[in-house]
């Protein structure tokens, strides 16, 4: 048993915030502690109502931070925003924790149900990993976020960012059926990844942050390199609006060398139909 900090971003996200509470209420089965820190940004909808119900009805001991700016930042510029905020809280008060870890709230990355044993596995095996992210029944989405060999490089910072992102997903998908899932006790290593949810050891990340920028100084070049005469696909000169993750990622592999690895168990199931339901209701 130990201790861990969840940090949740949340904006209009009434779909998902019951499952995810519930997901997170089922983990006081392998931690001993669960702390959950929120970054509320004001919503049209019923989501900081629901956060404060659900923190009660889950007896889940939870800090909302409200979003108090109005920056006008890219969707993943305020993402980062969020994030740091939420490691700011964790810096703050829960330093001393082994673990922290980043969950979307949205209505379909986290909300299929968790899987605790999964966790517990990697716990096990947390000698071979300082970030660790997972599989899902309903597959794996979330390839801006996913910086592997040879596409190290955000897609969409490419002059043909569509050529760019189907080839990657193509690929990475082929090797995920044919590779990954046979060979599931096998951790995947890469330069950056997420998914909807990923634990992250303390000493390894919390003075990292997370960055829409493009600090071209992280990236391994030689790499970069590869990816561009691989696709013959020219870089822009845009170095904003990135995925918010890999910064934070790359930066953790500089300062600490930390290992970033994806495990292929499942750690969420299928989406409910009735999730699917309320999420087409609302227009989600």
């Amino acid at each position: 048993m130990t201790k861990i900090c969840i940090g949740l971003c949340v904006y209009k996200n009434e779909v998902g915030i019951p499952y995810v509470f519930k997901n997170i209420s089922k983990l006081k089965s392998i931690f001993e502690e669960i702390r959950v820190v929120v970054f509320y940004d004001h919503s049209p909808d019923n989501s900081l109502e629901l956060l404060k119900q659900h923190t009660v009805e889950n007896e889940l001991y939870t800090e909302i931070i409200i979003n108090k700016e109005r920056p006008t930042l890219s969707r993943t510029g305020i993402l980062a925003l969020a994030r740091n905020a939420i490691l700011t809280n964790i810096r703050k008060k829960y330093s001393d924790y082994p673990y922290f870890a980043m969950m979307d709230c949205n209505h379909y990355a986290c909300v299929g149900e968790i899987r605790p044993h999964v966790i517990k596995m990697m716990l096990d095996r947390s000698d071979e990993w300082d970030s660790i992210s997972f599989y899902r029944d309903d597959g794996y989405y979330d390839f801006w976020a996913l910086s592997m060999e040879p596409f190290i490089y955000s897609f969409m910072h490419f002059e043909r960012a569509s050529q760019m992102v189907n080839t990657m997903r193509d690929e990475i998908s082929k090797q995920i059926e044919e590779k990954f899932l046979h060979e599931l006790d096998n951790l995947v290593q890469v330069y950056s990844s997420f998914n909807g949810f990923s634990i992250y050891k303390m000493d390894k990340f919390i003075d990292c942050m997370y960055s829409s920028d493009i600090d071209i100084k992280l990236f391994p070049l030689d790499l970069v390199k590869k990816q561009v005469d691989m696709f013959d696909n020219k870089l822009t000169l845009n170095f904003s609006c990135d995925c918010e993750h890999r910064h934070f990622h790359l930066q953790a592999i500089h300062k600490h060398n930390a290992r970033i690895m994806i495990c292929f168990h499942s750690l969420f199931g299928p989406i409910t139909q009735d999730c699917i339901d309320y999420a087409d209701k609302r227009g989600y």
